[in-house]
């Protein structure tokens, strides 16, 4: 039995329900906690099996187990089915537009238009008509109405490869279609709503553009919501393995002869720099399975494609001169008494790469 003092009998009553809302409290937070980490779980799991099931399959081309690659495929998957602006950015050769596919296959657009607009190749003056159409009449030479490519990929994805090269003037209609998610042909007034994802794509940095002031700041800013700079194939030569086979699987699908690489052959494919990416190792080894006597791919049938150099070992002398930092020039250009000729014999270059270099670290030259 227990004894109370009536007299505080209501404050223990009162004290025991303290406790027992803060017990229950905490059972439930616990509970909630739990549950939130066994949904993450679940998650992760969820996405590492789609990750797993897409890996070279004919829905994603996107190749490779490199840990820089999976991650971006990851994130990647959990953005597909959202309409937020996404920027891809990276070398030439790197996949830039595969990503865009891999990301459009595998959301809920899959089913509906992916289209890619090659930004660098239509001219200024037709930009603007192609990417939101134009009503009949709206400028000389339009003698029919014409739909946009803005409207054309409505519901799917709009895939803006080389974004750099919007001029000026189409940026800020470009702005307002992103803000308002409205398009509106060239000499039209009527606005036209928009259920799409826009994914643009650049090999040169956009803060350098708008620095320059050929690209709007506030673009620059709209776009990149989501940045995914993808890798130089130097780093992740891990996955020339994987790319070869899937290069070399295209050659079994056209009905042409199955071909295999010499584990001799990888050696010489990952002591080279790959200044092409995966571009120039498809280029290679398509002309490599081409010539090769046997249904085996030998070094000797490997022939890099390097613009500047003859071979591995040039190739990689370049890689070394890529790399020199201002403090590099400035030794050199000193030791050959800034005579640029000079400097660039000393280094074996042409006198363009050390005005070039020159420019690009601001440095002072004097003659002695």
């Amino acid at each position: 039995a227990r004894f109370v003092n009536p007299a505080l009998s209501g404050k223990w009553l009162e004290y025991e329900g303290w406790v027992l809302n803060d017990a229950s409290h905490f059972v439930r937070e616990t509970e909630d906690y739990k549950t939130k980490y066994s949904r993450e779980a679940k998650s992760r799991k969820e996405l590492a099996a789609k990750v797993d099931r897409l890996q070279g399959s004919n829905e994603s081309p996107m190749i490779g187990q490199n840990p820089l690659v999976t991650q971006i495929k990851e994130k990647c998957l959990s953005v597909a089915d959202s309409s937020i602006p996404i920027l891809l950015t990276g070398e030439t050769g790197t996949g830039k537009e595969v990503l865009a596919k891999f990301i459009h296959n595998t959301g809920k657009r899959k089913t509906k238009p992916f289209i890619k607009v090659d930004c660098s190749a239509i001219p200024a003056t037709l930009i603007e008509s192609a990417l939101f159409g134009h009503e009949k009449g709206a400028f000389t030479g339009a003698t029919d109405k014409k739909m946009g490519l803005f409207e054309s990929a409505n519901h799917g994805t709009l895939f803006l490869d080389e974004v750099g090269n919007i001029p000026l003037s189409v940026q800020v209609k470009l702005l307002g279609v992103l803000q308002d998610r409205l398009v509106t042909k060239v000499g039209g007034t009527t606005p036209v709503k928009l259920d799409i994802q826009i994914i643009s794509a650049t090999k040169e940095s956009l803060k350098d553009l708008v620095r320059k002031e050929i690209f709007r700041e506030d673009l620059y800013y709209r776009l990149n919501a989501l940045v995914f700079e993808l890798p130089p194939l130097r780093n992740r030569k891990d996955d020339i393995p994987l790319l070869c086979e899937h290069i070399l699987s295209e050659n079994v699908v056209n009905n042409e002869k199955r071909i295999t690489i010499l584990p001799e052959t990888y050696r010489k494919l990952f002591n080279y720099s790959w200044p092409g990416n995966i571009r120039e190792l498809r280029n290679v080894i398509h002309k490599a399975a081409i010539f090769c006597m046997s249904g085996s791919i030998s070094p000797e049938d490997i022939e890099f494609q390097d613009i500047n150099e003859n071979n591995i070992k040039q190739s990689s002398r370049w890689e070394k001169i890529r790399s020199y930092t201002k403090d590099d020039w400035i030794k050199i250009i000193t030791d050959a008494n800034g005579n640029m000729s000079k400097a660039a014999r000393n280094v074996g270059v042409t006198r363009k790469t050390v005005y070039d270099n020159v420019r690009k670290h601001k440095i002072a030259v004097f003659r002695q």
